[in-house]
């Protein structure tokens, strides 16, 4: 069973046009929601230590509202990791950290 340890649960994301995010542990995976005021090009991706991209969740235009994305974590080991969601102009990145 991994664990996943979250620095925050709740990320206001105001600066960049998403009201809020949130990360949750969901078996073996995690579920990133978020909610957007207006429409966006959204870019989601998910990084490993070395800021490289394994995995790019979102890369397109979606209408207001709230969205939720479910990642797989069963297959990544033990590490830091990085999820950046990208709208227009504005860019944010946390992180979270994988414990088996």
């Amino acid at each position: 069973m991994k664990t996943i340890y979250l620095p925050t649960l709740l990320i206001a994301m105001i600066l960049f046009g998403c009201k809020s995010s949130t990360l949750e542990v969901v078996n073996e995976s995690v579920m990133i929601n978020y909610s957007l005021p207006t429409k966006s090009n959204v870019k989601l991706t998910v990084e490993n230590s070395y800021y490289t991209i394994i995995a790019t969740l979102v890369n397109t235009i979606q209408n207001a509202g709230g969205y939720s994305v479910r990642y797989d974590t069963s297959n990544l080991p033990e590490g830091v990791y990085f999820y950046t969601l990208e709208t227009g102009n504005y860019k944010i990145t946390k992180h979270f950290l994988l414990v088996k």
